[in-house]
């Protein structure tokens, strides 16, 4: 009778060595598979995937970056703003944001979205020495309303912020304020009138005048060769007196140009 064969001539030991790396790598997956079941990635706001920095079958340690989210809520816009003109504008806090306009050129049309001062950037730029006003607009891809086109991270824009309202105040075209804050006025019998005036805002077209003139009055916009207090003024009305500011000429000086 033939003897068995010995369980080394059967590769036991190497059968139960696999038998057992099988059972380690079928332990190894079912915990995979429930810290898998209990991994769950959660923002702490609403927002969509703008980087992923992930790939399937990747080490991940702790601590590392998987990706880089954009809020959906709000979008800020950031804006330069000249210093001078930071005291029109009302900023937070103790107050609420300036209203502001941003809008978006797609095609060829615009489209507007509505938002507020929320905030500076409370620096000062070197070169420009504009102050970084930041914009917050709500919805700005349109999940809430539906509303297009989205307000995309990079877009360039058009910005227009409401200022401080001014009341009881005149607006002229800039050209009307004289040297030393003065104004060229005709009085009630056509002579030259130089009043002083107090400018409350300047702008590129327009000047606001707060006192020292009163409504009704007629203010010169015509270049005057040696105005002087006094000097009568010969008054021409254009055809369409809604838009046109009476035109003024001295009558010492027939050869002024009329405009």
């Amino acid at each position: 009778m033939q003897a068995p064969p010995s369980p080394l001539a059967l590769y036991q030991p190497q059968l139960d060595e696999a038998r057992a790396a099988v059972a380690a790598a079928e332990a190894d997956l079912a915990a995979a598979q429930l810290n898998l079941e209990r991994t769950v990635l959660r923002a702490p706001f609403n927002g969509r995937i703008r980087q992923r920095d992930l790939a399937i079958g990747q080490y991940l340690p702790a601590g590392a970056q998987v990706a880089v989210l954009t809020g959906t809520d709000a979008a800020e816009v950031v804006t330069p703003v000249p210093m001078h003109e930071l005291p029109w504008l009302a900023i937070p806090p103790g107050t609420e944001g300036s209203p502001a306009t941003v809008s978006l050129e797609v095609g060829d049309r615009w489209h507007q979205r509505h938002g507020r001062v929320t905030r500076t950037l409370g620096e000062v730029e070197q070169q420009g020495r504009m102050v970084q006003v930041v914009i917050e607009i709500d919805d700005p891809y349109g999940q809430k309303r539906g509303l297009t086109p989205f307000l995309l991270p990079g877009a360039f824009v058009e910005v227009e912020i409401a200022g401080r309202r001014l009341s009881g105040v005149f607006a002229l075209p800039r050209r009307a304020l004289r040297q030393g804050d003065k104004l060229w006025l005709a009085d009630a019998e056509h002579r030259l009138e130089i009043r002083p005036v107090e400018v409350v805002r300047r702008e590129r077209q327009q000047v606001f005048i707060k006192d020292g003139l009163a409504a009704g009055e007629l203010v010169i916009l015509t270049d005057l060769d040696g105005a002087a207090p006094g000097a009568p003024l010969r008054l021409e009305r254009s055809s369409d007196t809604t838009t046109s500011p009476p035109q003024a000429t001295s009558e010492d000086d027939s050869r002024q140009p009329r405009r």
